[in-house]
């Protein structure tokens, strides 16, 4: 959800390149020509892979999230005027920040990152802000924070794609002190 995919109608034979704003997993088929994709402050540049990129604007952080096969990542230091490459490996992922903190690479359990494409959110210790974005853009529905604590309350939970929003709110409502309100097709967060 909130995402859209830029590409050509045809790849040519020797490049193939997208763009993306959001979120999208590739899995890209070997075929000699490089496959890239640009998103934002970034590029992933693919041999052959199965992964995820994360990149809303609307979120402090993008990641690259690699499942199969060996991605190099290039990212540019506007600040510096540099480029800087890291190469991926399976069960590793590259955080990038909007900060321009140096491009962050840590090994991750795939399947909380990739969990959206079989219709379920997973959030692992995720701040209440980042969950609310997650859904709303899941349930299309718009939010507001009356209680600014909340944003920091901490989350693990997983949820279906089926499930209501009622229901997932109401949960989240068991867990924490924290309370939810419809005020003019807003969500209110107490």
């Amino acid at each position: 959800a909130g995402s859209s995919l830029k590409f050509p109608v045809e790849f040519a034979d020797t490049l193939r390149q997208v763009f993306l704003k959001g979120e999208g997993y590739f899995d890209v088929a070997h075929t000699g020509a490089p496959f890239i994709v640009h998103a934002e402050r970034a590029q992933i540049q693919v041999l052959g892979t199965s992964f995820n990129v994360s990149a809303y604007l609307d979120e402090t952080e993008w990641t690259t999230t690699l499942v199969e096969g060996k991605i190099a990542i290039e990212t540019m230091d506007k600040e510096l005027s540099s480029d800087s490459s890291y190469i991926l490996v399976p069960g590793m992922q590259a955080t990038l920040s909007h900060e321009n903190i140096p491009l962050q690479i840590k090994e991750v359990n795939t399947k909380e990152y990739t969990s959206w494409m079989k219709g379920k959110l997973e959030f692992n210790n995720d701040d209440l802000d980042l969950v609310m974005k997650r859904l709303s853009r899941w349930y299309d529905f718009e939010y507001r924070f009356e209680n600014a604590e909340a944003k920091t309350y901490h989350f693990t939970a997983g949820f279906n794609k089926n499930d209501s929003i009622s229901n997932i709110l109401e949960i989240l409502e068991l867990t924490t002190d924290v309370a939810f309100k419809l005020e003019n097709n807003t969500i209110l967060i107490q």
